[in-house]
């Protein structure tokens, strides 16, 4: 983008080529307290940057981090990260010292200024939370889901699985996800245990999974659902009396404009389980981006921001929470919605 400017700006001037840039000044480094928040205020033609670190003040030197852009329309020092170092090249309580050159295609810089920090932080385990029990039936399969917390330690990557020590009758949809459903052969009792790795230290925890005998048909897929499409002509709904942007279906077969706080349509759509599934919904914002919320089963209100569309509309996924069986999902406006918002038709799926 910057080379299509300065093309631009060079044809304006009746050049042929661009005129080249000057090399960059030295960017200035930040102080900090960390070797995993390394920071600079970059200058003004840098193209990239190159982070070095020594033992000492007068080096030698090392690259550590090489081509690294600054590039961002929006830079908070204070919950950004240009350059994190390598835990596992660092000792704890040594102190390091870094330096930062940038670089364009005429040159490089000389090194910023020089700061020294203190390696103090070690690496702590990632903390999980886990429910220690859950009962369920063999037809139903058991919702699983656990939490983590880290210290972004020896970097922000953690890798999470579930696991069964025992025999194979245990089946998880996705087994290296957080949420995940299992389902299960057999009935008894499972212990499932869920561990997070940072790479250097673990963490895990165990649920003990009771499974009686099934009180029902089993699903045909314990992990993947496609249910019903739902349109409007399958809801039932309540329309405020007003005399301005009344609740009506298109002949586009969207139904809007939820303009009147009440304006709602109710679906009985199904589940085949209870848990967290998708809805996916088919809506218009032909009228710009607005607010509308859903309902389910009487809960609260669950506020959705649409984005503008076009005419034809598109299809928008929230999460929800369903029991086994039947539900009620309402779409409308409530209090605090703007209205509207179209809507065509809602799915209940499972991946």
């Amino acid at each position: 983008m910057v080379d299509l400017v300065r093309t631009a700006a060079a044809q304006m001037a009746g050049q042929q080529t661009m005129a080249p840039l000057p090399k960059p000044e030295a960017p200035l480094l930040r102080e900090t307290t960390s070797p995993f928040a390394i920071n600079w205020m970059g200058a003004a033609v840098g193209r990239s940057y190159d982070v070095e670190r020594a033992a000492s003040p007068t080096g030698p030197w090392t690259v550590v981090g090489r081509d690294i852009s600054d590039g961002v329309n929006e830079w908070n020092p204070e919950t950004m990260v240009l350059f994190r170092d390598d835990y596992r090249q660092l000792q704890l309580g040594h102190t390091y010292y870094y330096r930062v050159t940038a670089k364009n295609e005429s040159g490089r810089s000389a090194p910023s200024n020089v700061i020294s920090v203190q390696h103090s932080e070690e690496n702590q385990p990632p903390v999980v939370t886990l429910e220690p029990a859950l009962t369920t039936t063999q037809d139903q399969g058991v919702e699983l889901m656990a939490s983590w917390q880290d210290d972004g330690l020896p970097s922000r990557e953690v890798k999470v699985g579930w696991q069964h020590a025992g025999d194979g009758q245990v089946h998880f949809c996705h087994a290296d996800r957080v949420q995940t459903r299992a389902w299960f052969t057999a009935p008894g009792t499972y212990a499932l245990t869920f561990t997070a790795d940072d790479g250097l230290l673990k963490s895990s925890k165990t649920v003990t999974v009771t499974v009686g005998e099934a009180a029902g048909k089993a699903p045909a897929d314990f992990c993947r659902y496609h249910g019903e499409v739902y349109g409007v002509a399958e809801g039932r709904l309540t329309v405020m009396k007003s005399d301005k942007d009344a609740l009506t279906v298109g002949e586009d077969g969207f139904l809007g404009p939820f303009a009147n706080e009440g304006d709602k349509v109710s679906w009985q759509v199904q589940a085949p389980w209870s848990g967290q599934f998708l809805l996916n919904v088919t809506f218009n914002g032909k009228w710009g981006g607005k607010q509308n919320s859903f309902v389910v089963n009487g809960g609260a209100p669950q506020a959705v921001a649409f984005p503008q569309t076009d005419e034809q509309g598109q299809q928008l996924r929230i999460p929800v929470t369903l029991n086994a069986g039947t539900n009620q999902i309402d779409f409308g406006r409530f209090a605090g919605d703007w209205g509207y918002m179209f809507i065509k038709s809602i799915e209940v799926v499972a991946e």
